[in-house]
């Protein structure tokens, strides 16, 4: 079980050593939520997210869509996208999902699922379909 970012980190260092990354460092970002995972390899950036879980009332929140997804602040996922990191999602169970930073970005334009939390954050959203299960 994972209960953190920072089991989190741990856990995804781990499965990037299997797959012959080495890794260069590890950094805690966005206020500590989350972490930059840097490697040796070309392109070995990695943006990692922990989430206990997944957004389950996402179709209640946009009635075009269904079952459930996921969500990231908007701000974010486009610094994310501009640097060209990976984004790997660890939830609580272990299992870690992959995806693109701007193919989820141009999805939330596409299917408008953007949105304004009650504190005033726009996020952006994506169903759980369109992450790629990825290390484990």
């Amino acid at each position: 079980m994972i209960n953190n970012i920072k089991e989190a980190t741990a856990h995804i260092r781990d499965i990037l050593t299997h797959k012959g990354y080495t890794i260069r460092f590890s950094k805690r970002v966005n206020k500590r939520r989350n972490c930059i995972i840097s490697t040796f390899a070309h392109n070995g950036q990695f943006w990692v997210i922990y989430k206990k879980d997944m957004f389950m009332s996402y179709a209640n929140q946009f009635k075009n869509e269904n079952g459930i997804g996921e969500s990231i602040n908007e701000g974010v996922l486009r610094f994310i996208c501009r640097r060209k990191y990976k984004v790997l999602i660890c939830y609580k169970d272990g299992k870690v999902y992959k995806i693109d930073p701007c193919d989820w970005l141009e999805y939330s334009y596409k299917h408008n699922t953007r949105r304004t939390t009650n504190n005033g954050e726009q996020t952006v959203s994506i169903p759980i379909s369109k992450l790629i299960r990825w290390g484990n």
